[in-house]
């Protein structure tokens, strides 16, 4: 995966920088001028033209992406299959293996809630990316995680240690409890010049559309287990109708902030899932 803007960083990779710097691949000429040093000089140009221009190369740089893979009980849905945390850990680890070929650092970060569950260093190892594959593959069978990682967190906290020019990918239903927190931070990230990419993980025909039969259902919540029993026909249009107006409220401050919104729905194929992935973001090119 191609970064679409210029990323700073230390591990050479295939990302360009605007940054002037001394690599291999050269980038233009400028004159010399009064105590630059002379290591930089082109001597051949001198020896041909008796004119002093320092030769100037591009430098390049690794992108660092950073997930933030929502794990909270609402991404366990449908309860004893969890489409919707599968979908999020398999469109994740994609994405890892093609950032780790490319030799590009990333790190995860498994956010249940207001606990910082897990969260991995920033590396663009082999041994790093089986590292993450191997708890990831943890959540995929219903295994519980390290309990010293149960840690108190906050957006704004987890952002303050990301550098400038980075890209964060976030895997979420947006079923978050403090989304003032939640934006604010993102229009923090976007001052740093971060590229941010916004996944919203649904099962539409049934959280988005309620397309369930005319039969009476108990509906339970998963995050705090409260339930009540209601025939879908009863309510479906007026719950369409604000579902409806909740999702286009994530788009446009996606849109306002300059985020790339994409809808990830578990009714569809993984595979089309990507293939829409990367259509949208040639679109930015």
């Amino acid at each position: 995966m191609l970064a679409q803007k210029a990323m700073e960083g230390f591990i050479s990779g295939l990302h360009k920088s605007p940054l002037r710097g001394f690599s291999v691949e050269f980038a233009e000429h400028r004159s010399y001028n009064q105590g630059d040093s002379i290591r930089n000089l082109d001597w051949k140009l001198l020896a041909k033209t008796e004119k002093k221009y320092i030769k100037q190369t591009i430098e390049e740089t690794n992108l660092r992406c950073f997930f933030w893979m929502d794990i909270s009980n609402s991404m366990k849905y449908p309860e004893g299959e969890e489409l919707k945390l599968k979908y999020s850990l398999a469109l994740g680890s994609i994405l890892a293996q093609a950032l780790a070929k490319q030799r590009d650092a990333f790190q995860f970060s498994l956010l249940d809630e207001q606990k910082l569950k897990w969260q991995s260093d920033i590396k663009s190892t082999k041994g790093h990316l089986s590292n993450v594959f191997s708890k990831l593959e943890q959540l995929w069978n219903f295994k519980d995680l390290d309990s010293e990682w149960n840690q108190d967190f906050t957006f704004a906290k987890l952002a303050s240690v990301i550098p400038r020019r980075s890209m964060i990918i976030i895997c979420t239903d947006m079923l978050i409890e403090n989304d003032q927190d939640f934006w604010e931070t993102l229009k923090y990230l976007k001052f740093l010049k971060c590229e941010i990419l916004l996944i919203h993980v649904q099962h539409n025909n049934h959280e988005l559309k309620l397309d369930l039969e005319a039969i009476p259902y108990e509906f339970v919540d998963l995050e705090n287990q409260s339930r009540i029993k209601l025939n879908p026909d009863e309510i479906r249009e007026v719950y369409r109708v604000a579902q409806t107006e909740y999702t286009e409220s994530v788009i446009r401050n996606c849109q306002q902030l300059g985020i790339s919104y994409f809808e990830g729905d578990v009714s569809f194929p993984l595979d089309y899932a990507i293939m829409q992935f990367y259509k949208e973001r040639n679109k930015l090119k």
